[in-house]
Formats: structure tokens, C-alpha cells, sequence
């Protein structure tokens, strides 16, 4: 098993609440085309999975 984290992004617009995923480009190796949270494995430089999922967000999606 390979450690990972994602998060799940819920947001609030209007008085509507969204959720927020990607779906995967056709274009790279593995899981093409599917729909995913951002999120991926822990990292050695990760302090723990909460930040592994903030820091994937940052880099997937440009949540900061």
C-alpha cells in the first residue's frame, strides 16, 4: 500500500454548496479520464497526510 491524502474541497457560492474534483487529462499514464480530489502520496518532506493534501491542492488545483 502506498500512503496518501486528498482533500475534499467543499465551498460555499450564493447559498449553494458546491463540491470541488478534477477529472484526470486523457493524456498521462495511469487512471485517465477519471474523477479524483486533488490529492496524492505522502512525500518525504510531508510533516503527515494533512499536509500532503493541502500541498497537492496547492499544486493541482491552485488552492493556497
Amino acid at each position: 500500500m502506498i500512503p496518501a491524502a486528498v482533500l475534499v474541497p467543499l465551498y460555499e457560492d450564493r447559498g449553494t454548496w458546491w463540491l470541488l474534483y478534477t477529472r484526470r487529462t486523457d493524456s498521462v499514464d495511469v487512471h485517465r479520464g477519471q474523477v479524483s480530489f486533488p490529492g496524492g502520496r505522502i512525500d518525504a518532506r510531508d510533516q503527515g497526510p494533512v499536509q500532503t493534501a493541502l500541498r497537492e491542492a496547492e499544486e493541482e488545483v491552485g488552492i493556497p
